[in-house]
């Protein structure tokens, strides 16, 4: 039996701009950081939040529905960090 943590949450993009090079460039700062796989997910496309290029094809837009898989100790922290990046509420 694996004790390996496996965390999946669906986020949608609130920023009005949608996913654009600075919190894209956040989000692969703490993915690099961490340990364990970092993948999003759009419809059929699979990102690997490690990568720069792969995030940016994400091309997720205002609304976008992603899906965040962390996987390893700490995921839970990790995956709340995105989170808050990609679902901040726009400021008004």
């Amino acid at each position: 039996m694996s004790d390996e943590v496996v965390i999946r949450r669906e986020v949608t993009v609130q920023l009005k701009d949608g996913l654009h090079m600075s919190p894209l460039s956040q989000i692969n700062r703490l993915a690099c950081a961490f340990d364990g796989p970092v993948t999003i997910v759009r419809d059929e496309f699979i990102a690997d939040a490690k990568s720069m290029l792969d995030l940016l094809q994400l091309n997720a837009t205002h609304g976008t529905m992603l899906v965040l898989e962390v996987r390893g100790r700490q995921a839970e922290s990790l995956i709340e960090g995105m989170e808050r990046l990609i679902a901040q509420e726009p400021e008004r």
